[in-house]
């Protein structure tokens, strides 16, 4: 199992408890591979360096986990397949000597 950092652009209209049902949506796909949740940050509403599809703004997300990497495609698939509530999604391998520095801050 490798960690992976994932950040998730929500569109901007997600607010409130909409926005927490997604999150935790994403949450459980996670789970749901076998995957298991380090840490979380909902960073909030921000701005965006410039616009993607008519958005200007955008609630990011952030969750750092342990997943089999053989499962990375299948969760790009699904946030894809999320277009409704997700505007864009990166997932990136992290080093586990940086994810032990996250969590002891």
């Amino acid at each position: 199992m490798n960690n992976y950092e994932i950040m998730v652009l929500y569109l901007p209209e997600l607010k409130g408890e909409t926005l927490k049902k997604e999150q935790k949506k994403l949450k459980t796909q996670i789970e749901s591979l076998g995957g298991s949740i380090v840490s979380e940050s909902d960073l909030g509403l921000k701005n965006l360096a410039y616009e993607m599809n008519k958005q200007t703004q955008a609630n990011f997300f952030v969750v750092v986990v342990e997943l089999d990497p053989k499962k990375v495609e299948d969760l790009t698939l699904w946030l894809k397949r999320e277009e409704k509530t997700v505007l864009r999604s990166l997932i990136t391998k992290v080093n586990s000597k940086d994810t032990e520095t996250e969590k002891k801050s």
